[in-house]
């Protein structure tokens, strides 16, 4: 069945985003879709890494699931 929600994105303090939401539509399960943000990092921001979270919100149920991709050389990675 059709699912549709909301995107938001967490940041680092001082951070923005645009969109700060961004809705999407599945029109059927297995369906994908892709959302862009532009980030900016605060003024201040130093190098080095820091954590962006995304979140789904469908109806009253919000999803956060966490991915990390893992690169060898002879593993193809697929997205």
């Amino acid at each position: 069945s059709a699912q549709s929600g909301t995107l938001t994105l967490t940041l680092p303090p001082g951070w923005t985003a645009t969109p700060a939401t961004a809705g999407f539509s599945l029109p059927k399960k297995g369906d994908r879709t892709a959302v862009a943000f532009s980030v900016v990092p605060a003024r201040s921001t130093a190098a080095g890494r820091y954590l962006i979270r995304a979140s789904a919100r469908v109806g009253t149920t919000t999803y956060d699931q966490g991915v990390r991709t893992l690169s060898y050389p002879h593993i193809q990675t697929h997205r």
